[in-house]
């Protein structure tokens, strides 16, 4: 049972812990530009607030690599190859609807 909650749990972290592209609200509008807009940013100030944005986001990329990397690790240590092989192909799959939508809401 520990198991099995063990990697319900971090199957949901890892999926809900993908990021792609720009941030958009729930009507496809970028958020940062709206954030910039909203502040009434100077030309100097856009580009520092972009340059830190941008800085994050790859830090956050950075991170969730490492991230997905020791879970990896540390399933394979409680699941079998074949389970390994199942939990992948899952996440591969969600991964695609993931971006099937997401095209899908750019149309």
């Amino acid at each position: 049972m520990k198991k099995k909650a063990l990697l319900l749990t971090l199957t949901l972290s890892i999926s809900s812990m993908t990021f792609a592209g720009p941030c958009e609200d729930h009507r496809g509008k970028n958020v940062r530009t709206k954030s910039i807009n909203k502040l009434n940013l100077t030309q100097e100030q856009q580009k520092s607030f972009e340059a830190i944005m941008q800085t994050k986001k790859e830090s956050m990329k950075a991170a969730k690599n490492v991230v997905d990397a020791d879970t990896k690790i540390e399933l394979a240590k409680v699941l079998t190859s074949e389970q390994m092989q199942i939990l992948e192909e899952r996440q591969q799959q969600r991964q695609g609807n993931m971006k099937k939508r997401k095209h899908m809401r750019h149309e």
